[in-house]
């Protein structure tokens, strides 16, 4: 656990370069980290957004579905901080034991995805 929330480490470099906006969240259901992106998304700042439970940024969330089933749920559609997104949310193991949920936001905003699949018709033709 002390890794997941260590500052400046490997997961946090991932979550600001590898996706639009990621968010970290213990078993009690707040945020350990938030990506660049996930702060941007909510008009905050990372540091801010730090200790503050998951439903500033997911009203409806699912972590606590995924912290007690251990399940992930995927491509789901989402308002987070009042724009429709696709989001994946996955539980972090260790040692058979959810310690954490990973959510990640795959399209901040469903016109991105719309500009994407309009691209793949266009290169199609």
């Amino acid at each position: 656990m002390e890794e997941l929330t260590t500052r400046g480490g490997v997961l946090d470099k991932l979550m600001d370069a590898v996706f639009d906006a990621a968010v970290l969240v213990d078993r009690q259901g707040r945020i350990i980290h938030a990506s660049k992106g996930t702060a941007e998304l909510a008009n905050q700042t990372k540091e801010g957004l730090r200790g503050q439970p998951i439903s500033v940024l997911h009203p409806d969330t699912k972590y606590e579905h995924i912290i007690r089933t251990g399940k992930a749920e995927i491509e789901l559609v989402k308002s987070v901080t009042g724009r429709k997104c696709i989001v994946n949310v996955v539980p972090i193991t260790w040692k058979g034991e959810v310690i954490a949920v990973l959510g990640i936001v795959v399209f901040r905003g469903l016109g991105q995805l719309k500009a994407v699949l309009a691209s793949l018709v266009e290169q199609s033709k």
